[in-house]
């Protein structure tokens, strides 16, 4: 394989590249990639949940699990 051969890196690397990593892991970034899929799951999230008191109950029980976790 052709590879350039890496050499280790220096803190100040180290951490932008962390920095770039984290800043490309959330679902902010993840909609910023993705804006037409974003809208269309919010959208059909949005009908589920105002359709549907069982959909509205398990999303409140799914996040406030989530919110004891954290």
């Amino acid at each position: 394989m052709d590879r350039e051969a890496t050499h280790p890196l220096t803190p100040e690397e180290a951490k932008a590249r962390l920095l770039s990593a984290a800043d490309d892991a959330g679902l902010v970034s993840w909609t910023r990639h993705h804006p037409v899929e974003g809208v269309s799951l919010a959208f059909l999230l949005g009908v589920l949940t105002g359709g549907s008191p069982d959909a509205r109950h398990a999303i409140r029980d799914t996040l406030l699990l989530f919110a004891r976790d954290t």
